[in-house]
């Protein structure tokens, strides 16, 4: 799993039938001081996540069966909504700080 920030939300009209009424989510990665990090990258939303949230993002094979969609074209599912993350003892994200 990664730990990424919504960063927006695409749109799409078309997609394959199996991820019909699924919501894509525009994320990027965050590094061990919660700082963007790296390129844009899309997933389905599996928990309601909304832009500027901190999820945790699941990839690959385990990805799909997150969602228990038989042969879906997905390789990153949002798992859950992060409410803090402590690395090395010390807390480097909390989404209660974050509001303030």
């Amino acid at each position: 799993m990664r730990i990424c920030r919504v960063v927006g939300k695409a749109l799409a009209t078309v997609k394959h039938a199996s991820l019909v009424g699924t919501k894509l989510l525009v994320l990027r990665d965050l590094d061990a001081s919660a700082r963007l990090s790296g390129p844009l990258f899309l997933a389905i939303d599996a928990v309601g996540a909304g832009e500027g949230e901190t999820v945790a993002v699941c990839m690959g094979a385990a990805a799909a069966r997150s969602l228990a969609i038989d042969n879906a074209p997905l390789d990153a599912v949002v798992v859950a909504i992060i409410d803090s993350v402590v690395v090395d003892g010390k807390e480097t994200y909390s989404r209660e700080e974050e509001g303030k």
